[in-house]
C-alpha cells in the first residue's frame, strides 16, 4: 500500500498542514490480513504526524461484508478506535451514520457506495467534526 511504504500519495499527502485518512472496503476485500491493514494506518499515521501534518482518522465505512471480512473489519475498526485514535488529533466513526442499526452496524443503510441520501448523511455528520479538526 501506497500510504505504508511512503509513495506518491503519502507524499503528497505530507505536504498538507491537516490530512482525513479513511482506508476503504477495499483494503479490507483485497485479501490482506488486520494486522497488515492496521500496520498499514500505524505506519501512515507515523509518517504524517512526523511531516507536521495533523490527522483526522475515519473508521472503515460498513459494507454487506463476507463473515470472514466483516471480522477483518470490526478488528480495524476496533484498533483505529482504541488504538490509534491514541495517535491522531481527531477521529470520525462513520459506522453509526452509515449502518444499518446498532444491531447490525456491518450492514449498510444507503448502499455499499452511499447514494445520494447516505453521501449527504455522512457529510452532515462528518461536518461539525470537521469544524472543531480544523479550529
Amino acid at each position: 500500500m501506497d500510504a505504508a511504504t511512503d509513495g506518491v500519495w503519502l507524499n503528497k499527502a505530507k505536504q498538507n498542514d491537516a490530512v482525513i485518512l479513511c482506508f476503504g472496503v477495499n483494503d479490507i476485500g483485497r485479501g490482506r490480513s488486520a494486522e497488515q491493514v492496521i500496520a498499514d494506518l500505524n505506519t501512515a499515521v507515523e509518517k504524517l504526524t512526523e511531516a507536521g501534518c495533523r490527522v483526522l482518522l475515519q473508521t472503515v465505512p460498513p459494507f454487506d461484508y463476507t463473515p470472514e471480512n466483516r471480522e477483518k473489519w470490526e478488528a480495524i475498526n476496533n484498533a483505529i478506535r482504541q488504538e490509534l485514535a491514541q495517535k491522531v488529533d481527531a477521529v470520525f466513526d462513520v459506522v453509526p451514520t452509515l449502518g444499518q442499526s446498532a444491531e447490525e452496524p456491518h450492514r449498510v443503510k444507503y448502499g455499499g457506495h452511499p447514494n445520494e441520501e447516505g453521501s449527504r448523511a455522512w457529510a452532515d455528520a462528518l461536518f461539525p467534526v470537521l469544524q472543531e479538526f480544523i479550529n
